[in-house]
């Protein structure tokens, strides 16, 4: 709240763009939920991408005076899954990452 207060309602503007393009649509189609409950992590918005977001956001925030610790232990948490050879995977893979609930083997990042 304080972040989107101090960049002029930039959230909501995040949210809308996210709506509008590539990752919002195919999920709000909800053909991305069957694929996720079917184990399927087919990116459609890679993992790294995620990683990257979540890292700009953070140093946006940081530039502008607002602490945000739960989107830079998420940044980190992707970074791990990154490491461990879901970078990429479509984001959502990350629920399989943190639950330990995988049998995918590491591989090298690009």
């Amino acid at each position: 709240m304080a972040f989107g207060r101090r960049t002029r309602n930039l959230a909501t503007s995040i949210v809308r763009f996210i709506a509008r393009h590539a990752c919002g649509r195919t999920i709000s189609r909800g053909e991305t939920g069957k694929k996720w409950k079917a184990g399927n992590y087919d990116a459609e918005f890679p993992l790294r991408w995620m990683q990257k977001d979540l890292h700009l956001a953070s140093v946006s925030a940081y530039e502008s005076g607002v602490a945000m610790p739960v989107t830079n232990v998420t940044k980190e948490v992707y970074r791990l899954a990154m490491r461990g050879g879901r970078g990429t995977d479509d984001f959502s893979a990350i629920y399989e990452f943190a639950t330990g609930d995988s049998e995918k083997e590491p591989k090298s990042q690009r």
